[in-house]
């Protein structure tokens, strides 16, 4: 399985899995062409939280990401997952987990961000900073257009917001090199959990993740939220966390990665024309800035990145691979190759 070469030297491969679990699957599946048992694998997971048992559950507070895969992706991924930590791969999973991710919002306005928090407040630091880290990845004017062109929130007409979780994602990958080189070992911890399928009476089953272990379980690892008082004092942590990370120079993404990385694949949604506020009519648009400013942070990693944008929905896959294709054309950030 994977490369025999015994004489190679160990790699690590980065695995961004922002998206659907549709496109997750296609990367969880080039492990063993692509990688060997003893290279470190690092996949930087945009997934759901985890429930507790007791923990009432309703549709709509499921996670985004799983309602908008397939439940048979959803559930290959978890068995890839646990079949490679079962059978001596070094493969870590790292979650940016959505009860923590939802601190301040950010929206493109002209080319700069407009950031407010939870109440409302304009924060103008966190605003320079998103402003001068699209500077710092040279994501050039035709990109930022498409910043302007994001889909139209139906509740304020503008541009809508983000809560920025595949930034969040990508930044959390330095956060954890960062924590590892400098000692912190109590910011991240290890979680376990398990898949289990939950029926909705309108819209029918949906697996959905637990806290806990058994045979089926995964190890994933997430910022640790058990020192904080409150889910709130977590947030604001993580947040500061972030932007701290979000404010080092290009250089620093660039020499903190291990020699030999490679970027093996991006799974990402960039392109959607369909969002949570139901606009179905900005078929040339962006889904959503986030994914842009995402996929420009990795390409500053040097390595072949390939683009999955399998969706559940093959009409709008075939728009959101036009608008990646056109996009990817159009970003002069990256020494990496492309694919669709």
């Amino acid at each position: 399985m994977g490369n025999s070469c015994g004489c190679c030297l160990k790699k690590t491969h980065l695995i961004f899995a922002l998206g659907t679990n549709d496109s997750f699957l296609k990367a969880l599946n080039q492990i063993e062409i692509e990688c060997h048992r003893k290279d470190d694998i690092i996949i930087l997971w945009t997934g759901s939280p985890a429930l507790d048992e007791n923990e009432p559950i309703e549709w709509s507070k499921t996670s985004h990401n799983t309602r908008a895969s397939t439940n048979e992706a959803t559930n290959d991924v978890h068995y890839l997952i646990n079949y490679y930590q079962n059978n001596g791969w070094n493969l870590k999973v790292i979650v940016c987990n959505k009860e923590i991710t939802r601190g301040f919002s950010v929206s493109p306005d002209n080319g700069k961000f407009i950031c407010k928090d939870n109440d409302g407040f304009h924060n103008e630091d966190n605003e320079r900073i998103f402003t001068n880290l699209c500077q710092t990845l040279y994501i050039n004017d035709i990109s930022m257009d498409y910043l302007n062109r994001t889909p139209l929130s139906s509740r304020t007409q503008k541009p809508r917001g983000s809560y920025c979780s595949d930034i969040k994602t990508v930044a959390m990958l330095f956060m954890y090199m960062r924590s590892l080189n400098e000692g912190h070992d109590d910011m991240f911890e290890i979680e376990s959990r398990y898949l289990r399928t939950n029926y909705f009476e309108e819209q029918g089953e949906l697996p959905l993740y637990y806290k806990g272990r058994n045979n089926d379980s995964i190890d994933i690892i997430k910022f640790n939220t058990s020192k904080y008082s409150s889910n709130s004092d977590a947030t604001n942590a993580f947040d500061n966390e972030f932007i701290n990370t979000l404010m080092l120079p290009l250089f620093f993404y660039q020499e903190t990665m291990p020699i030999n990385t490679s970027v093996m694949a991006t799974c990402t949604d960039l392109g959607d024309p369909y969002n949570e506020s139901g606009d179905t009519q900005s078929q040339n648009q962006v889904n959503d800035f986030d994914d842009l400013v995402a996929i420009a942070m990795i390409s500053c990693l040097e390595g072949d990145c390939e683009v999955y944008t399998t969706m559940k929905d093959k009409n709008v896959e075939r728009i959101v691979s036009h608008n990646v294709d056109n996009l990817i054309d159009h970003l002069e950030v990256t020494p990496c190759n492309f694919h669709l």
